[in-house]
């Protein structure tokens, strides 16, 4: 009896075992069953993510292009002026701005459009010994350039010299600042390290502007020409613009350095502001001398007298 108490006894341990068993194991294939939805869901979740971010990033790159296509220049309507709107926030978008074919092509064609300036050289200006002997004629003959523009003129020359008349503009451009140089390099020759005088005055052009005219000689026992060194367009006729024309016509005359005592007298009209600035020159030039021209005080003493007997 006590046998078959403890097989029964055993038999019901197993059976509160596989009862117990069944339960936790139903529930783990339930909650490993929801687990795995749960990824499947998380799964799709993510792809439908990626199916909206793709149109967005597609109608981002598409509003890009729209943009950048907006304001640049396309080859097929050869919209030279305009712009490309890159926006500058982040770097990638430049780099790959820069990188496009439409891009290099833009700055290829900016690079043929350079303007170029008067003082650059250019392969186009080939240098002529006639156009160079020619405007240096005409300078010297007091001619101006523009009687180039003159048919008869430039028929007459075409025949007798059977060389191409060049148009006023390519004389004033390419050959008289050579012209220009040569004849300064030949004053300076002249001149070196003597003792020289120096007259300023001023003169209206025709359009009204007045032009500030330094003409400069040599101090020496023999006599010299005078020589016309400097021509300036004057802002005001003050004792300030003055000065300045006088240490401009000087810094041309001696480009490496002034030579302050060898500039000796200074020769100008009584006017107010010609003694100023003859006060003024006087410090930084330690042995100039200012004249007063006697010429023009006979010539204002002479309207005084106008003024006062009118009959």
């Amino acid at each position: 009896m006590s046998v078959r108490s403890v097989s029964q006894s055993g038999q019901s341990v197993r059976s509160v075992s596989q009862s117990a068993s069944q339960p936790v194991s139903q529930s783990a294939s339930q909650f490993s069953g929801q687990s795995d939805q749960s990824v499947m869901s998380v799964r799709s979740v993510s792809q439908s993510d990626q199916s909206v971010s793709q149109p967005a990033s597609q109608s981002a790159s598409q509003s890009d292009q729209s943009v950048m296509s907006i304001r640049y220049p396309t080859m097929d309507m050869d919209l030279e002026d305009e712009e490309c709107a890159v926006s500058s926030t982040q770097k990638f978008l430049v780099q790959q701005h820069i990188t496009t074919s439409k891009h290099q092509a833009n700055k290829q064609l900016n690079s043929k459009q350079r303007q170029l300036f008067l003082t650059q050289p250019t392969t186009s200006n080939v240098r002529s010994e006639f156009n160079i002997d020619l405007c240096r004629s005409l300078i010297s003959a007091d001619i101006p350039l523009y009687k180039l523009k003159n048919k008869v003129f430039r028929e007459f020359l075409e025949k007798y010299t059977q060389h191409t008349i060049p148009d006023e503009s390519t004389l004033r451009k390419t050959y008289a600042p050579s012209i220009y140089d040569e004849t300064i390099q030949k004053i300076r020759d002249e001149i070196k390290d003597s003792s020289i005088w120096v007259s300023i005055d001023e003169t209206p052009d025709k359009e009204g502007g007045l032009v500030g005219n330094v003409v400069i000689g040599l101090l020496s026992e023999q006599y010299s020409e005078r020589i016309l060194l400097h021509c300036d367009v004057l802002e005001k006729c003050n004792n300030k613009t003055i000065v300045k024309l006088f240490n401009e016509a000087m810094g041309i005359l001696w480009p490496k350095g002034i030579m302050y005592d060898n500039v000796l007298f200074f020769i100008s009209d009584a006017a107010p502001y010609m003694v100023k600035a003859g006060q003024a020159l006087s410090v930084v030039y330690p042995k100039l001398t200012h004249f007063t021209c006697v010429a023009h005080a006979f010539h204002r003493v002479a309207e005084v007298v106008r003024d006062n007997f009118l009959k």
